[in-house]
């Protein structure tokens, strides 16, 4: 289940129908319009997940001052598509976190030591941070497969 956030949830059909062809928020409207959502969901998925700051700005892949202005709800910009991106995947883990463990065990998992072969003793957001786009999406389709039971 995605985080309570009206906005975001609003915007589900358009984030999902995006295609790939057209280039995945490579509209400059479609940032400008989803980007106020995403800062609020993504502001209480790292609540949940007790996310320090540093490591916050580094998952979405801004600075700690626009991090810090965006938890203090004082940021008016626009996200970048790189940035949408990260977002997006990180909802969509969040997501099937939600739906494979319970609330408190999907909170706890991305700060939990991994032995699975994917991230090798690291912890699933260390393996976020350090591998970027390319490391979410290989955790989200790796929880995707579990949600669906496989």
């Amino acid at each position: 289940m995605l985080p309570d956030h009206p906005e975001m949830l609003a915007h589900r059909d358009t984030l999902s129908s995006m295609r790939v062809s057209r280039g995945l928020f490579a509209d400059a409207a479609d940032r400008k319009r989803l980007s106020p959502a995403c800062a609020r969901a993504m502001r209480n998925v790292f609540r949940d997940w007790r996310v320090p700051r540093q490591q916050a700005a580094a998952l979405l892949g801004v600075s700690l001052y626009t991090w810090n202005r965006i938890q203090n709800d004082n940021w008016r910009g626009c996200f970048s598509q790189d940035q949408l991106t990260r977002a997006s995947l990180m909802l969509g883990i969040y997501r099937n976190l939600h739906s494979v463990f319970d609330k408190v065990l999907a909170d706890q998992w991305v700060g939990l030591k991994n032995s699975g072969p994917l991230f090798c003793g690291k912890r699933p957001i260390e393996f976020m941070i350090s591998e970027g786009i390319l490391g979410m999406y290989s955790i989200r389709r790796q929880l995707e497969s579990l949600a669906q039971g496989h």
